[in-house]
């Protein structure tokens, strides 16, 4: 266990963040630590369980790679950091430093590098190399006394991942993995790969050919003619991908005696761990220092102050809880045979709710878990001992007819058990919504995290299956190994339901879950079902004229450089406009070179033709790669595009619109309405688009009680001209273009929170002028300021802000010492009761539009909501009908103290309808 210990500091990072996020760590501040206290735990179990000769930390650094610099799309599809996570990012350099650890870096490279070098370093001087993490492209190194480890977390076992775990996870030895993601690509790093050749072809080649070069060396040889022809068109691909995957070994790094362990600062990690509230690590600290304590390190589920979802609002403790008791296993039984059919029923019947987990396999839906009490489950086995049909004849009514019965995504689920021919007759529960509900934004509200909290065990799939090459299909498993992995999660399903409507009672939010959210996930399903008709022959039109329209870009570029270039490269933007053309306001980034990003641009574009036409391009581009070139890719047989919409991810209660994300379509801008004329209606019927008008900037009035906004909107009044007219003090009919253009941007940024700084950027004027503008309008307005500081007050008080209907956002950070994330924390106060509020408006829209059209029997089907907008399709002879009765059934779909007003188009297609 002696020697060389390399810790991947973003990966542990992480992995802490997301395995704690949702014990909601805090320090005595109110600011996150859950990323703090993983790594801390981490770091301390080395010190306390292995012998490192030596010990560092590697990370990142801000700014572009060299990697970057070969291709500007290199992890450019990542999701941007939490902010939970950006905000401990200094404490984290500040525990590596207290702990007395080097943190190891270099410009224009990645950790992955420098742990690299050091891992060759390590090899030649004949030390055992631990690199902690699991990433992918670390896994190259593994072999010859290199390993990847993890120290595991509260009572996990430590974990050294060798060859063979390699091989068994890719199917390929560790000197493989290079060209293995050559080939495959890296969808987290956005690296290409070859088209079309996914995991297994790769294996297949590497294992009969070793290497990239010898594919490509026996190209001819390869027996799959389509095979041949994807790699003999991705070489180009081929050959990048594999620069970008190829880790760097020979950085010029400090010596390897720079990085010898003589033991952790045990006082400077104490002071450390105090100052954040972390007791529950001294134990650790105490027993490396010898003292007498020799308390495990433990995970717990809260520091500081922090609302808890399984008990109570708040946690006020020095130090995490005890752990919750472990429940007791639960009792499963298969049926075999009809008697146990038959006794199934009756308990289907007779059991107060019931739970259902599908176990799913590669041919569909192979079993069914079925908890009918806390501890008490059934397994149904589709295959084996009893017919399907009886099954189905017997069973499948006891289940439609069941009420309440709970799942895990409801919206999905019931979906596919009713292509499997079971169609409830009542509204399933859904226990995914309602951990939403209480911990909105929470990306780790999982079945299996939610059990962990409560002390449920569950069997973990990838035991019974497997990964990797080896991994087994689900439907191959024993009909015990399908009952106790299914049959946990039943159990699970249910003992965490039952906990979370108690907790939805407690915070008041049950009326939000069963009047609004759950009716809704049926409206919302049935829409995703409709999906939307696409005109594919006009989305190929605008493709070539997008392509023709960027080749034309790209010409006159290449002539205001006054020689070629590739337009897409930053660096070689970046030396033409502030080297060559000598333009104003360039700023470098951290690696030296230009920033050519698109704030400079947008800048520089008021000067010069070139930054215009560059940003044009890339607009272009962006349309064409996502929706003109994509979208007709996507549909079905009918030649509709069917999204996914859902409710648990915007922290506001925003539905997000994915698979495709069709609420990203550019609402201004000649492209952006070219590509929704796309969007058309079948035959017969038209497209009804219904669009709020001004809905936060109402709310805002509404919530402040301001007396000039309400008077504004009652009167309905220009709100951006008086806005101005109050603002300049002069009449709103001598208001000019200007005026009225940057009261709108004041207008909305108020209810973003936007400072001085953004709103001066926004309209390009001076921080004085900006600041003066806001003071101005909340002068203007002088109900909403006061209104504001109350609302943040009561949040500090409570942990959290709400809507008009009552749906609750916890704000972390408010009383922050950090004053970038109290400000961040302080916006997202200010906006969530406006803009959830007008989230919640939206929905009670479609619930009440959707009753109307069950009532009626009207020839209407919702198709689309796009933010405050719904598009629908209705038949031709009953649109102007429809079209009055939406009108009024979206305004009157919340009472405010103004008047809400709803713009309704009538088209063939969505553009002309918008």
């Amino acid at each position: 266990m002696k020697g060389l210990y390399l810790v991947d500091a973003m990966a542990l990072a992480y992995r802490s963040f997301f395995a704690l996020m949702s014990a909601r760590l805090r320090g005595p501040q109110g600011e996150p630590v859950s990323a703090v206290y993983g790594f801390a735990q981490a770091l301390l179990r080395v010190a306390e369980t292995r012998e490192p000769s030596h010990f560092a930390v590697a990370r990142d650094l801000k700014g572009p790679t060299f990697r970057h610099e070969m291709y500007e799309a290199y992890k450019a599809q990542r999701q941007p950091m939490p902010d939970d996570l950006v905000t401990q990012l200094p404490m984290l350099d500040a525990l590596v430093a207290a702990c007395g650890l080097p943190l190891l870096s270099k410009e224009r490279h990645e950790a992955d590098d420098v742990m690299a070098t050091y891992a060759v370093m390590g090899k030649a001087a004949a030390l055992p190399v631990y690199l902690m993490t699991r990433d992918k492209d670390l896994m190259q190194l593994v072999g010859d006394g290199v390993c990847l480890y993890d120290p595991g977390r509260g009572s996990e076992r430590p974990e050294e991942i060798g060859p063979e775990w390699v091989m068994g996870k890719l199917g390929v030895r560790p000197d493989q993995v290079r060209d293995y993601l050559t080939l495959v690509g890296d969808a987290s790093d956005n690296i290409p790969g070859v088209a079309k050749i996914g995991p297994k072809t790769a294996v297949d080649l590497l294992t009969e050919f070793d290497n990239l070069d010898n594919i490509y060396a026996n190209i001819d040889s390869i027996a799959r003619k389509a095979v041949r022809g994807y790699l003999m068109d991705g070489r180009e691909n081929a050959d990048l991908s594999r620069r970008l995957v190829s880790l760097v070994t020979d950085l010029d790094v400090p010596p390897l005696e720079a990085l010898e362990y003589r033991g952790l600062n045990l006082d400077g990690i104490e002071e450390f761990l105090l100052s954040h509230g972390i007791k529950a690590l001294l134990p650790a600290v105490y027993k490396l220092r010898g003292n007498g304590a020799t308390a495990p390190v433990m995970v717990g589920l809260g520091v500081g102050k922090a609302f808890d979802l399984f008990g109570g609002s708040e946690l006020d403790v020095p130090a995490p809880p005890a752990p919750r008791p472990k429940v007791v296993a639960p009792n499963l039984q298969p049926v075999v045979d009809e008697s146990d059919l038959e006794a199934v029923c009756v308990q289907v019947k007779s059991c107060k709710r019931l739970a259902i987990a599908p176990l799913r396999g590669k041919d569909g839906l192979t079993g069914l878990g079925l908890a009918v009490a806390p501890g008490i489950v059934r397994y149904v086995p589709l295959s084996g001992g009893l017919a399907l049909d009886r099954i189905m004849t017997d069973l499948w009514p006891c289940l439609e007819e069941k009420s309440p019965v709970v799942l895990w995504g409801a919206k999905l689920e019931s979906r596919r058990l009713r292509h499997d021919g079971i169609r409830f007759s009542h509204p399933c529960e859904d226990a995914e919504l309602a951990a939403y509900l209480l911990a909105p934004g929470e990306r780790n509200n999982t079945l299996e995290t939610l059990s962990e909290r409560l002390g449920i065990a569950l069997v973990d799939e990838a035991s019974l299956v497997g990964t990797g090459k080896t991994k087994r299909d689900v439907g191959q498993l024993t009909q015990d190994e399908a009952l106790r992995l299914c049959g946990t999660r039943a159990d699970a399903l249910l003992r965490v339901w039952n906990h979370l409507s108690e907790r939805l009672e407690t915070e008041s939010l049950t009326g939000i879950y069963r009047d609004l959210e759950l009716p809704l996930s049926r409206v919302l399903g049935e829409m995703e079902e409709a999906g939307i008709a696409l005109d594919t022959g006009l989305f190929k039109q605008l493709s070539q004229e997008l392509g023709q329209d960027m080749a034309r870009l790209d010409a006159r570029a290449q002539e205001l450089a006054g020689h070629e270039f590739n337009i897409s490269s930053p660096k070689q933007l970046g030396t033409i406009l502030f080297e060559e053309l000598s333009l104003p306001h360039g700023k470098k980034t951290s690696t030296g070179a230009w920033s050519t990003d698109a704030e400079v641009l947008e800048v520089l574009a008021a000067s010069h033709e070139l930054p215009r036409v560059v940003l044009e391009h890339r607009e272009l581009a962006k349309l064409k790669g996502t929706y003109t070139d994509v979208l007709p890719t996507l549909c079905d047989e009918y030649e509709r595009v069917h999204t996914t919409f859902d409710q648990t991810v915007a922290a506001t209660g925003r539905l997000s619109s994915i698979d495709p994300n069709l609420q990203n379509i550019p609402v201004r801008g000649e492209i952006g309405r070219r590509i929704r004329h796309g969007f058309v209606a079948r035959p017969g019927h038209l497209l009804l688009s219904a669009d709020y008008s001004q809905i936060e900037l109402r709310l805002l009035a509404h919530l402040s009680g301001d007396q000039a906004l309400l008077e504004v909107y009652r009167n309905g009044l220009d709100i951006h001209a008086q806005t101005a007219s109050r603002v300049h003090g002069v009449p709103p009919e001598e208001v000019s273009a200007d005026q009225r253009r940057f009261a709108k941007v004041i207008n909305f940024g108020v209810v973003y929170g936007m400072g001085a700084h953004a709103l001066s950027g926004q309209l390009g004027i001076s921080h004085a002028q900006a600041k003066t503008f806001i003071e101005g309008y909340f002068a203007a307005y002088p109900r909403v300021k006061p209104w504001m500081d109350e609302m943040l007050d009561e949040a500090r008080k409570t942990g959290f802000v709400q809507t008009v209907l009552g749906r609750k956002r916890w704000v972390r950070g408010l009383n922050d010492k950090n004053r970038a994330f109290r400000e961040s924390s302080e916006r997202m106060a200010v906006n969530t009761p406006v803009q959830g509020s007008a989230a919640d408006l939206v929905k009670l829209a479609m619930l009440a539009v959707d009753a109307w059209i069950f009532e009626s029997g009207v020839s209407v089907r919702q198709l689309l909501q796009v933010h405050d907008e719904l598009v629908m399709e209705v038949r031709e002879d009953q649109a102007q009908e429809c079209a009055v009765q939406v009108k009024r059934l979206m305004e009157g779909a919340m009472t405010l103290s103004v008047p809400l007003l709803v713009e309704v188009g009538i088209a063939r297609d969505w553009g002309a309808a918008h």
